[in-house]
């Protein structure tokens, strides 16, 4: 079996099963019907990788940083360019403080996929608390504009406006955060 982030696929050695749409199949209709296309098959590579970064992920909830880093490491050296596992690294070393480590993490995930909201708003965060309060900002503006609904992104924007002083706009950014919550 293969949990990732998404969804689990079960692979035997007669069937395999796709529980995002719940599809059912042996193995050798499952390769040559359309839908085979679309899944693809992991490696055991991408396995153990996906497997370090949930783990990773489960001891970052925890507050296990230092373990979670370690996962998160192993992870990188099986597959270094997953963007997430990056970003989930950068989480657990802002967890521990080290934000210029964190904020490095968030910029080599932003350049393996630029269009994940939550990374411009986790480098935002540590931006904020390693640097003057307006680095992080253009961090928080561009994940609102890939994502006009993150509501988080807009209290957060909110929060370091009114740190700056600039009242009028982190209400408007603190109204908006509200409608969306």
């Amino acid at each position: 079996m293969v949990v990732v982030p998404k969804h689990v696929l079960i692979k035997t050695d007669n069937f395999y099963f796709e529980t995002t749409i719940r599809y059912y199949t042996n193995k050798k209709e499952y390769l040559k019907n359309e839908y085979g296309n679309y899944f693809i098959i992991l490696k055991e590579d991408q396995i153990q990788s996906i497997t370090y970064d949930n783990r990773g992920i489960a001891k970052n909830g925890l507050g296990k940083y230092k373990e979670a880093i370690k996962d998160f490491d192993e992870a990188i050296k099986i597959n270094s360019e997953d963007a997430a596992v990056y970003d989930n690294r950068g989480i657990a070393k802002a967890g521990l403080g080290k934000y210029k480590e964190a904020i490095q993490d968030f910029d080599r995930a932003i350049e393996l996929n630029p269009e994940d909201p939550n990374t411009y708003y986790n480098r935002a965060n540590a931006k904020h608390k390693s640097r003057p309060c307006g680095e992080a900002i253009p961090d928080l503006d561009k994940a609102i504009e890939l994502d006009p609904m993150f509501a988080k992104a807009y209290k957060n924007r909110a929060f370091i406006k009114r740190e700056s002083g600039k009242y009028g706009e982190a209400l408007e950014d603190t109204l908006r955060a509200f409608k969306l919550s």
